[in-house]
C-alpha cells in the first residue's frame, strides 16, 4: 500500500498483489512450481505457520515480506 497523502491510499487489487508476487518471484529465478517447493524445502516452509514466522524474520527480504504481508491480510 502507498501512502498518497496522510490518509489517502492506493489499494492494490488482487491481481495487482499476486502479479507483484509472481513479478518477485521470477526476478529470484523461482519461475516453476517445482522450484517454488525446492526453495521452500529448503527454507524449511512446511506450513502456514513456518511461511507466517519465515516473512516476520530477519532471513526474508523486506520486498517478500511486504507483498506476502499484503496477500495474507487480504
Amino acid at each position: 500500500m502507498e501512502i498518497l497523502k496522510s490518509n489517502h491510499y492506493i489499494v492494490n487489487t488482487d491481481i495487482e498483489m499476486v502479479s507483484q508476487l509472481f513479478s518477485y518471484l521470477e526476478e529470484v529465478g523461482i519461475t516453476k512450481l517445482e522450484d517454488l517447493e525446492k526453495q521452500l524445502l529448503k527454507l524449511k516452509v512446511n506450513s502456514f505457520n513456518d511461511l507466517l514466522n519465515y516473512t516476520s524474520g530477519p532471513d526474508c527480504e523486506e520486498e517478500l515480506a511486504i507483498i506476502v504481508e499484503e496477500v495474507i491480510d487480504r
